[in-house]
């Protein structure tokens, strides 16, 4: 079943790109294709869109969203950086507007099955396109520690690159790091090696030993046989209160 993407600036960006039939338009993020669709609406019957996008998902969904249009659409499944190339093997010289809607589509977030998030039990691949060589699982458990917070600091501006760095290492000493839902044994680890509280801990993935626990959202954390925390990564002060008490 096809998914659609509704533009919130939809005006905008039909206003700035000045569709008019017969004029051709590249959409170099094409996602759910609903910017692609209302382009197509303003350019027929004589206009051509490019449509490019690095995700064969998105590729696939948009040849079903703009069916109606086919004839006057090409997609390309590839990353807008290769635009040039793209259009030189299209045979084309010029375009009259070109649109690029950076980040990840909600169907990546939730259908996708490539880890883009920590809400979901999944394989920690990420990669926007498959052809890609490296997985985020590669990365995650081949990456020195220092070089991870670098990654984590310069590519996610996150302030806490290396204390999350630091839990990676720890907890891939333990096992490979190879899906997206979160560890929050490995944050109970720090948080009591840190307090110097010894304990056990234990990764639990048998559904019937959850539901036990009555856990309706995943993550969870149960310490001395109490679910503690439901739906996200606690942080390491709240494990040590909850250790302490």
């Amino acid at each position: 079943m096809a998914y659609r993407h509704i533009p919130v600036m939809r005006s905008e960006v039909l206003e700035y790109l000045n569709c008019r039939p017969g004029k051709i338009y590249v959409d170099g993020t094409l996602g759910g294709a609903g910017h692609a669709r209302d382009i197509c609406e303003r350019i027929m019957p004589d206009g051509l869109l490019i449509g490019i996008d690095q995700d064969p998902a998105a590729i696939a969904n948009a040849g079903i969203v703009l069916e109606p249009f086919a004839a006057r659409v090409r997609l390309v499944h590839e990353n807008f950086a290769q635009l040039p190339n793209v259009l030189s093997q299209l045979g084309i010289t010029g375009v009259d507007g070109i649109l690029l809607d950076l980040g990840l589509s909600l169907n990546q977030l939730e259908n996708s099955g490539r880890g883009f998030s920590f809400q979901r039990e999944e394989p920690l691949d990420m990669r926007m396109d498959p052809r890609a060589p490296e997985t985020a699982a590669d990365l995650v458990n081949g990456l020195a520690e220092d070089e991870l917070r670098r990654v984590f600091q310069e590519y996610g501006e996150e302030r806490f690159a290396g204390r999350i760095a630091r839990v990676i290492v720890a907890e891939r000493r333990q096992a490979p790091v190879q899906t997206s839902g979160a560890p929050p044994e490995a944050v109970a680890r720090e948080a009591a090696s840190g307090a110097g509280i010894e304990a056990d801990f234990v990764k639990v993935t048998d559904m019937k030993a959850i539901m036990a626990y009555d856990l309706l959202s995943t993550p969870g954390l149960v310490i001395d046989e109490k679910l503690v925390s439901s739906g996200r990564i606690p942080t390491q002060a709240e494990v040590r209160q909850w250790l302490a008490g």
